[in-house]
């Protein structure tokens, strides 16, 4: 191939990537920081980031289709914390069953009631141990749900167990039931290690 073609070629290219750049990812990349962080951290430092990303857009564009298409990388971190997540889960099972056993949580009897309260602090302690860096790649809404309605809801139910009062009980049942039910709406969206 002659040189004057190979720069032509070459100079079509540089021109087309940074027209990319400036026209598509440029404004992409500042509009979605500013979007993402608030107009005052992108006049602080939110243009240079974005123009940043925008020059090096393939890189970001492929993460994005790797994530979409594989769901995210998953850390031993990461994995540490849905072994948590799972053991939560089994001990919060377990106590379930203790109750769908008599039927109704009022009906437990002391050593029953002390076999729940024992799954739901195993349960709580557990799921105390599971990151927010994890749940974010679980699910974009996953740490507010799962704090709020997971979290938060074992630890009125334990309260209500201890203290034996039914409105504690109820109001942790409550949120308890929202998260399922959220987790049951979402199912297709939550991305967990070795989905």
């Amino acid at each position: 191939m002659d040189k004057r073609l190979m720069a032509k070629v070459l100079f079509i290219a540089a021109f087309l990537y940074l027209f990319s750049v400036v026209a598509v990812f440029f404004t992409y990349n500042n509009w979605k920081y500013m979007k993402e962080n608030g107009m005052e951290q992108w006049i602080k430092a939110g243009e240079l980031v974005a123009t940043g990303k925008a020059f090096i857009w393939p890189y970001y564009t492929a993460s994005d289709v790797s994530f979409a298409f594989f769901g995210p990388a998953w850390t031993e971190e990461d994995r540490a914390c849905f072994q948590h997540y799972r053991n939560s889960k089994k001990a919060c099972d377990e106590a379930i069953r203790l109750v769908t056993a008599v039927g109704d949580i009022s009906k437990l009897d002391e050593q029953q009631s002390q076999s729940m309260i024992n799954a739901l602090q195993l349960s709580s302690s557990e799921a105390n141990l599971v990151k927010d860096s994890f749940l974010a790649k679980v699910h974009p809404e996953m740490q507010q749900k799962y704090t709020e309605g997971y979290k938060n809801g074992l630890q009125m139910i334990l309260i209500g167990l201890q203290t034996k009062s039914n409105m504690d009980v109820l109001g942790g049942s409550f949120s308890y039931n929202e998260f399922a039910r959220w987790i049951k709406n979402n199912r297709k969206n939550i991305k967990l290690p070795g989905n």
